[in-house]
């Protein structure tokens, strides 16, 4: 007589490497099936900071700084790592992205069970019942697969998960794409932070051009004339810092990164063991979900054992660099950037700019579809792209060519370095009205595609050399 035995565990046992030793870290089983496994357990040091953060990422959720009058989300992601927790949203309009990191240190005994990602709803009784925290008052996370939960003296409020929007996915791939590409610009200390923050108008919705004029950051209407480029940041759409607002008094320093001109900025706030990061895009009606930096990235050639690799890879590593990843995968710095775009487009990874790394974190849904890219591969497959021109340069490529789209033929030329489109040109109507300030349209993708395909049929060039195999 046989018998069958079954033992359920919270998540997988995992084996972490580093540098001097290896962990091996085994899950530990669930007493009842039915229970909820928990990530992460932590009593709050600070309720005041710890109630205003997540009140911030609460008012954020609940923003629409474009079309007020359409729905509005409600369902922030956190993620529990070794050192941290992060909890991060996007506007409903999609126009602003937040994380909130609370470092080890911000909890009274910061017991993690497990690493792991979840999302939840702030219904109004959660709401509530942060509001109600006062200096001094218990407070208790708890961070589960399934649920956050929220003890107080008086009550415990749990929110369980619930399905986010394919947009909020589109929103995260590209965010994290810019945010790598992100450079830091001024770092504002408290008082000049502070004065900023509080000068800012509801008024401030179009152009604003920053400075600084002695150890203050300015916000002037056009741009001042006699200072260097670098010295000067435009941005759109400068109202929404108001979200800053009610963590001011908490605020220690403000580090400010831009991306290229006229683009997203990031403004990371640091607080008592804790940061905020706020994004910006490039104006309130183009939300980060509709931006096309990590299309710039992509290349059809994604090797499916590599990503595997790659996937289990990352899965073991609490954060990196593409440095770090290349060394460990073997893989050189262009195939990096390629593929970590890859796995980001399936929810694995987000970029933190104060550490200037990676973290991993898995968003419980498949790759979000890409527009763009299923149609630029449709194209390429379809052999609708005809290659007037490729040359090989060290580290990277230019092309020219004609593709054939539904109503129209569009000419199209472009230039990659470091696996990155540095340069591209389409005579279709997104990019004479974009350029690639959101991406490159399918076109170039289509194009980009053949291209690579093209070289990869003749031997490579010696490093140096120019190299342009005949086209048929």
């Amino acid at each position: 007589m046989s018998q069958s035995f079954v033992q359920n565990f919270q998540t997988l046992s995992t084996v972490l490497s580093h540098s001097e030793e290896t962990d091996i870290l085994l899950a530990t089983p669930l007493k009842n099936p039915g229970q909820m496994a928990q990530f992460f357990r932590g009593q709050v040091r600070s309720p005041l900071l710890f109630r205003n953060a997540l009140l911030w990422l609460s008012e954020i959720v609940e923003s629409r700084f474009y079309r007020p009058d359409l729905w509005r989300y409600l369902d922030p992601v956190v993620t529990c790592e070794p050192q941290r927790v992060r909890l991060e949203c996007f506007s409903s309009c999609a126009s602003v992205y937040g994380r909130v990191d609370f470092e080890a240190d911000f909890f009274n005994g910061y017991a993690l069970q497990t690493r792991g990602t979840t999302h939840v709803n702030f219904n109004p009784a959660f709401i509530k019942s942060l509001s109600q925290l006062r200096p001094g008052q218990r407070a208790v996370l708890e961070v589960g697969d399934q649920f956050l939960a929220l003890a107080t003296e008086t009550a415990r409020e749990i929110e369980v998960k619930v399905t986010l929007s394919e947009r909020w996915l589109r929103g995260f791939l590209q965010s994290q794409a810019l945010f790598r590409r992100a450079t830091l610009w001024k770092s504002l200390p408290t008082l000049a932070a502070r004065q900023f923050l509080l000068q800012l108008k509801a008024s401030d919705t179009g152009e604003r051009c920053l400075c600084l004029r002695g150890a203050q950051l300015q916000s002037l209407p056009i741009r001042p004339t006699g200072l260097p480029e670098a010295e000067l940041l435009e941005v759109s759409g400068l109202h929404r810092l108001g979200l800053f607002r009610k963590l001011i008094p908490h605020l220690q320093s403000l580090d400010i990164y831009q991306t290229h001109a006229n683009g997203p900025t990031l403004w990371v706030a640091h607080l008592p063991q804790a940061r905020l990061t706020l994004a910006l895009s490039s104006t309130v009606k183009h939300g980060f979900s509709g931006e096309g930096e990590a299309l710039r990235s992509l290349s059809q050639i994604a090797p499916q054992a590599e990503l595997d690799f790659l996937r289990m890879l990352v899965a073991g590593l609490e954060s990196f660099t593409l440095e770090e990843l290349s060394q460990l995968a073997e893989i050189s710095i262009e195939q990096s950037t390629a593929w970590v775009d890859t796995l980001a487009s399936e929810g694995l990874l987000g970029f933190d700019n104060h550490a200037d790394r990676y973290f991993y974190r898995v968003l419980p849904f498949v790759q979000a579809r890409q527009g763009r890219l299923e149609n630029s591969q449709a194209l390429f497959s379809q052999e609708k792209v005809s290659l007037e021109q490729v040359l090989a340069l060290p580290g990277g490529l230019t092309a020219q060519g004609w593709i054939q789209g539904q109503s129209a033929e569009y000419h199209a030329e472009l230039a990659l370095q470091g696996g990155y489109l540095s340069q591209g040109n389409c005579t279709c109507r997104w990019i004479q009205r974009h350029g690639l300030q959101r991406g490159p349209c399918k076109h170039l993708l289509a194009l980009r595609f053949a291209a690579e395909a093209h070289l990869a049929q003749v031997s490579p060039p010696v490093a140096g050399e120019h190299h342009a195999p005949p086209l048929a």
